[in-house]
């Protein structure tokens, strides 16, 4: 169930867009092979030399398009073959034919915890392949050392499988560096021999050498050393709460983030303490059965801890609760994992006497995770629709940050997406986003019979084009069905009156508000087009197509009394007993500049500190000289939840919008129990005027954020 979750997951999640370091490391590093700078395969990137990774780039590039989905499964695939290697030690640990039950059992436990959804940043991202190789690189090494060392005839071979899992953990990440030197340590300690110890240093050697020759060291780099000293127990508080990112996760679901922050610094205490006991008893009993296995096991424990001291390597500063991101997951479950494999033995001579305790252990154990597993199930349609409308602008060559800086904040996704779109890689390839700029200007074909389209325009923003473009666009976003199916086009055209394409755009992005007045049908109707500035206010066509339709727009089209605009959908429940203090306009009914609240004004206090999740990396909004705060932040993303306060008086005018459908964000006027505290479902930007007669002169009222699931935030902007 745990595998079938996580595989969903994935397919719910996927999407063929770049996203991050993709841009610069996958796409980047591509396009400089093709241009003969083979140096790049050996380049380091944010600071790892990700040498395999960069393999399975090339490949994914050449032979599947750039499409990522083949990154993808071969994650899975990684995932998979550490399952299967911690099979190969508990069949070691527990060979006899009574434990067969419980080796079954334990196994499904790992696999449970090798597929949570808690490390849903690295199942979901191909670019992680690097995380995903050097765990499963060092534990096998780890393995094949214990193979050599109990197995005469095949010895050697099994030593060099080691050593070359070794070098390949040294070439996935940094921390693979850590392997040899902790696979000489174990040769030491099981005394295998002189020249199996010095191949095993002068390998260690030259790969740490060999790494660091020519590596540029940032300036700001801080040593380990001396932030342990000037930062003692908040480094320790770091590294137990990394190790007990686990128990994080199994609290989240019922307590506030804080209070599961200190479930997880416990669980590093649990962890640590485990370890120790582990470590402790292989010392004493190395003569007795299964010494090999345990003291590979712990060489494993010993680097994971490694890793998460280096991890802290070059930060002058980090905030705890970092520890527990999602894309820092993957280790600690293995490593968990590995624990309870370590452990094996101790379960086994307690499930013979009181199996049922057992039982019920492991169990409570996997139902802990469960509830985080079934968020792999939450849709994900608003997510990809931006993702796909920033790819439709890098394709344009149109410089929309709003809508591109949440995939890369680096302005170098813009070249390297120049690059992308000439040879066709990666989503530039795919139908709707391929010679999209090249249909400009071109002629379409002439109208026959056709249905109609039914359309409204919610917003208009001007972007900047590209550095060496002629061609200054408008954004406009609004939401389209044909007649009379009510379905929504996928892709859009907007022709002028001599038929020529002056605009192109998609469609699919979430919209209940249309869905509850239209039908479930128009769910998916939102669009984002991408028009030529030079024809706002002249007569247009708008066709789409799959399915497809056509209608005419008057000149008027742009105007703020243009009928067509989109209404805004107060979301008020049938179980409300009062009224809403403000008023919801849209955009064309919005009030001037001069008209909204300033921010120096008005904040009390509260404990938002990010944005909306479009304009989380910019600070930009459709309007200019704008503030925006929200319940959206870089660290905890939609997961974070909060308030904020404001004293304003009758009449203020301010503007806000939620990603939300859950009647989770919520607008109260403290002191009055008469209005309804329910939001408006904007997910466009909304003008909010505290009008209401029965309002006080003065009055404070907050903007809450109660939910911490996926597509959970509000915000809002004021004047600065």
């Amino acid at each position: 169930m745990y595998i079938e979750l996580a595989v969903v997951g994935a397919f719910k999640a996927y999407t063929p867009v770049p996203y991050s370091d993709m841009w610069a490391g996958y796409l980047g590093f591509y396009e400089a092979i093709r241009q003969g700078d083979f140096g790049q395969w050996w380049a380091p990137y944010n600071g790892n030399r990700i040498v395999l990774s960069r393999v399975l780039f090339w490949l994914d590039l050449t032979f599947f398009g750039g499409q990522s989905w083949f990154l993808l499964v071969v994650n899975y695939a990684l995932v998979c073959g550490a399952a299967a290697l911690l099979y190969f030690f508990l069949k070691g640990l527990l060979g006899d034919k009574r434990d067969r039950e419980l080796r079954w059992v334990l196994l499904g436990v790992c696999f449970a915890l090798l597929f949570a959804w808690s490390q849903e940043g690295n199942l979901t991202w191909g670019f992680q392949s690097s995380l995903f190789l050097v765990q499963l690189l060092s534990l096998a090494a780890f393995y094949f050392m214990h193979r050599s060392n109990v197995i005469e005839v095949r010895s050697g071979r099994y030593f060099l499988w080691a050593v070359l899992c070794g070098i390949g953990a040294a070439v996935s990440m940094a921390n693979g560096l850590l392997v040899l030197p902790l696979m000489l340590l174990y040769c030491l300690w099981m005394r295998m021999g002189a020249a199996k110890s010095l191949v095993l240093m002068v390998l260690a050697a030259l790969c740490i050498c060999g790494y660091f020759y020519g590596y540029a060291h940032s300036v700001d780099r801080v040593p380990v050393a001396q932030l342990m000293g000037a930062m003692p127990l908040r480094v320790g508080q770091y590294v137990l709460t990394s190790m007990g990112g686990l128990f994080f996760y199994m609290g989240l679901p019922w307590v506030g983030r804080a209070t599961a922050l200190w479930f997880a610094c416990a669980g590093g205490v649990v962890f640590a303490g485990l370890a120790l006991i582990a470590m402790c008893r292989s010392l004493r009993h190395m003569n007795v059965r299964h010494a090999s296995l345990h003291a590979a096991l712990c060489m494993y424990v010993l680097y994971f801890a490694g890793s998460i001291l280096g991890d802290l390597v070059g930060r002058a500063s980090f905030d705890v609760p970092q520890a527990v991101d999602s894309c820092h997951q993957t280790p600690v479950l293995l490593a968990w994992a590995v624990m309870l494999v370590l452990y094996a033995p101790t379960l086994s001579r307690v499930f013979k006497v009181r199996p049922l305790r057992v039982l019920v252990f492991l169990l409570v154990l996997v139902l802990a995770l469960l509830p985080i597993q079934l968020r792999a199930l939450e849709g994900r349609s608003e997510h990809l629709f931006q993702q796909k409308r920033a790819a439709l602008a890098l394709a344009l060559n149109v410089r929309d940050a709003e809508a591109v800086h949440p995939l890369a904040t680096d302005d170098q996704v813009f070249q390297v997406a120049r690059m992308a779109v000439a040879h066709q890689h990666s989503v530039f390839a795919n139908d709707g986003i391929r010679g999209a700029e090249a249909l400009m200007g071109q002629l379409d074909a002439a109208k026959t019979s056709i249905n109609q389209c039914q359309l409204a325009f919610d917003n208009m923003s001007a972007v900047l084009p590209q550095e060496g473009s002629q061609k200054m666009y408008v954004r406009i976003m609004g939401w389209a069905i044909q007649l009379p199916t009510k379905e929504t086009p996928s892709i859009i055209h907007v022709l002028n009156e001599q038929r020529h394409i002056v605009g192109y755009g998609l469609a699919g992005q979430p919209r209940p508000d249309v869905a509850a007045k239209v039908g479930s049908q128009s769910g998916r109707s939102g669009f984002v087009v991408y028009l030529l500035a030079d024809e706002v206010g002249k007569a247009l066509i708008f066709r789409g197509f799959n399915p497809d339709c056509e209608t005419a727009i008057g000149a008027n089209w742009a105007q703020p009394s243009a009928p067509n605009s989109a209404p805004v959908v107060d979301r008020v429940s049938d179980s409300s007993n009062g009224v809403l203090p403000y008023t919801a306009l849209d955009q064309s009914g919005a009030m001037p500049l001069r008209h909204q609240v300033v921010k120096q004004k008005v904040i009390v206090g509260g404990d938002w500190m990010g944005k909306d999740s479009y304009s989380l990396f910019t600070g930009e909004v459709f309007l200019p000289n704008l503030v925006v705060t929200g319940s959206y932040d870089a660290e905890k993303k939609d997961a974070a939840t909060g308030s904020l306060t404001l004293r304003l008086n009758k009449g203020s005018k301010l503007w806000y919008r939620s990603d939300s459908e859950t009647n989770k964000q919520k607008i109260i006027v403290h002191g009055e129990t008469a209005f309804s505290e329910d939001a408006p479902f904007a997910r466009n930007w909304v003008m909010l005027d505290f009008n209401h007669p029965d309002l006080k002169h003065e009055f404070d009222v907050s903007f809450v954020d109660t939910a911490d699931g996926v597509g959970e935030w509000s915000a809002i902007g004021v004047r600065k």
